[in-house]
């Protein structure tokens, strides 16, 4: 059992490194290569939640809290990874349950997953014009994966 869980996980993992770098942290030339370790300082994180707001044009108001863009010190991390997730819960209205800022800075690969598929889930993803039914068509305006609509 251990092994097929180890198994999904590598393959969550490999799925979410390539959708957050594919459709959001390539463009400002900061690709995760280890989730576990890269999203811990909160930079990648607060990042990802810029490129959101600046995609989204309901979103193009909100505020994100201040961040440390070079952080030096574990306080400075769990301050960044708060300002991102405080922008998932208040502006994108996702309902986070016990993950905390704390969990990602220690690189709680669980909680990592989870913070993600969250935020996944509440995202609207591009399809092709031919597929896009007409529910699909009125969110498209809301596509993140790199084009304006």
């Amino acid at each position: 059992m251990a092994d097929r869980e180890k198994q999904w996980e590598h393959i969550q993992i490999k799925g979410f490194t390539a959708w957050i770098n594919n459709s959001y942290l390539n463009s400002r030339q900061m690709p995760v290569q280890n989730i576990q370790t890269d999203l811990c300082n909160g930079v990648r994180l607060c990042t990802f939640t810029e490129i959101v707001r600046d995609r989204v044009p309901e979103l193009q108001k909100a505020k994100l809290q201040r961040w440390e863009k070079t952080p030096s010190i574990r306080l400075h991390y769990i301050e960044n990874v708060n300002s991102a997730i405080r922008f998932i819960k208040e502006e994108l209205k996702v309902k986070l349950v016990a993950i905390g800022a704390e969990d990602i800075v220690d690189g709680n690969i669980k909680y990592i997953l989870g913070l993600l598929w969250s935020v996944f889930r509440k995202l609207p993803t591009c399809n092709s014009a031919q597929t896009r039914t007409p529910a699909r068509r009125s969110r498209s305006r809301l596509c993140l994966t790199g084009s304006r609509r």
